[in-house]
């Protein structure tokens, strides 16, 4: 089978969740000899940083990087995407099926034009807004009635979905829709388990939606009953300095270590192996992030939020626990606190991990996503 992917910018570039999904996904269909293809942006003189194992296709001038200087996507960036459908249908004999990513939106707006040549697409949909986080992410009403709209739009005019957590099964539970988690590409032997020294962590982008300020309030207010536990943040992006501003001005200040650089992903795994809870308060993605699936896998307690149905309790598998976040809680508190002296959290061992990473192997999520590619 050919499989083309279209996102914003390719792995090798820009090392976000979605990114990391389609380029997992995609290494797996090559170990199982399907031919991959990504419609992307690059410039020439990146191009020769991306893997040679795949084609890869520029629909627009490359741009540095997906946000402004606000931490929002750049609108006239987001317009050339428009003019990407070109692309999708110049080179339609050179994959079976094109499976899109949902951002940068307006690449979605002329898809069902694909029927006419007989393209089969699918959807990868990440996170469903609704109008009141469209406002909230945009501070203007017209934009989020448009971008509201434009949700209705997709889902009402194409009929297959690919998603990654309960939320966006239900607000697309009446067409084509499979849930697949995101893939765990993690080599076991590169793990050093050290007594979980760690209580806390949160890792990711630093990005508005992502909420990394709540995760510090959370943890103050946990702090206040159990002064000892210690929070390690680690991430880059748009909220980088608020996150600074907020520590230095945080009564917990001392029991709080930023990294705001980029490590390895070898060092990311071991600082996230051996650390004990997650704190993780998106509002959008429903408990699917890569980083939860990440987190879940080595066994951590997940502390998520409660708004909007945004709990998913089909990830509270093996030791792993989601807890609803509230910051007036202090049951929540005491219950985290109790599973952070569970000693199959404290004394997860390797064999354990693997285990856990069976769940989230790239190869078995693969298959699914190929019986899914198959039956459309």
């Amino acid at each position: 089978m050919n499989v083309a992917f279209f996102i914003e910018r390719p792995f090798e570039l820009s090392k976000g969740g979605c990114e990391n999904r389609m380029f997992t996904f995609a290494e797996e269909l090559h170990k199982q000899n399907h031919k991959v293809i990504f419609f992307t942006t690059f410039s020439k003189k990146e191009k020769m940083k991306l893997d040679r194992r795949f084609q890869y296709f520029s629909v627009m001038k490359s741009q540095k990087t997906v946000y402004n200087k606000s931490g929002n996507r750049s609108i006239l960036n987001i317009l050339y995407y428009l003019f990407s459908i070109y692309y999708f249908i110049k080179f339609r004999k050179k994959y079976d099926i094109l499976d899109l990513s949902q951002f940068p939106v307006l690449h979605l707006i002329f898809l069902p034009v694909l029927k006419i040549y007989g393209i089969k697409y699918v959807i990868s949909y990440y996170e469903y807004w609704g109008f009141k986080l469209q406002y909230e992410y945009s501070k203007n009403y017209i934009i989020a009635i448009i971008g509201y709209f434009i949700e209705l739009y997709i889902k009402f005019f194409n009929n297959n979905f690919i998603v990654i957590s309960n939320k966006g099964y239900n607000f697309l539970k009446n067409k084509n829709t499979v849930l697949i988690d995101s893939p765990v590409n993690l080599k076991s032997n590169y793990i050093k388990f050290n007594d979980r020294k760690y209580d806390f962590i949160f890792f990711g982008r630093l990005k508005n939606h992502k909420n990394p300020n709540l995760s510090i309030k959370w943890f103050e207010s946990f702090n206040k009953l159990y002064p000892s536990k210690k929070l390690l943040i680690i991430g880059d992006g748009p909220e980088k300095k608020n996150i600074h501003n907020q520590i230095i001005n945080s009564n917990s200040k001392n029991n709080i270590k930023f990294i705001d650089k980029s490590i390895s992903n070898k060092a990311l795994w071991n600082y996230i192996a051996n650390s004990k809870v997650f704190i993780f308060l998106s509002e959008k993605e429903g408990g699917g992030s890569i980083t939860t699936c990440e987190a879940l896998s080595l066994g951590l307690v997940v502390v998520c939020s409660n708004e909007d149905d945004h709990i998913d309790y089909r990830l509270c598998r093996f030791n792993n626990f989601m807890i609803s976040e509230d910051l007036n809680d202090f049951k929540s508190y005491k219950l985290v606190n109790e599973l952070m002296k569970n000693k199959k959290i404290n004394n997860l061992s390797k064999t354990s991990s693997e285990t856990h990473l069976n769940y989230y192997s790239p190869s078995s999520l693969t298959s699914k996503l190929i019986k899914f590619y198959e039956s459309i």
